[in-house]
């Protein structure tokens, strides 16, 4: 609920994008979100150092806009 939402996180800032707080208080949004959780996973961790690298961060960002903005569409079940 909107009462729950840790750190500063508005409503709207967490319905736009992830949000992943880890346990010392590092807020990730967005692209880095994703690549944090991936962090955690063996055969996903190579994927989100490639995804921290410059050139592809950017074009990481710009994916992850376009997901999230049209994630509603592409939840059709």
């Amino acid at each position: 609920t909107k009462n729950d939402l840790p750190h500063g996180v508005t409503f709207d800032e967490a319905m736009k994008c992830m949000h992943v707080i880890e346990q010392d208080g590092t807020v990730h949004r967005g692209a880095d979100a994703v690549f944090s959780v991936m962090d955690d996973h063996p055969v996903w961790k190579w994927v989100a150092k490639v995804g921290r690298l410059p050139g592809i961060r950017v074009v990481a960002h710009g994916i992850y806009r376009v997901v999230a903005t049209h994630r509603y569409l592409l939840n059709r079940s």
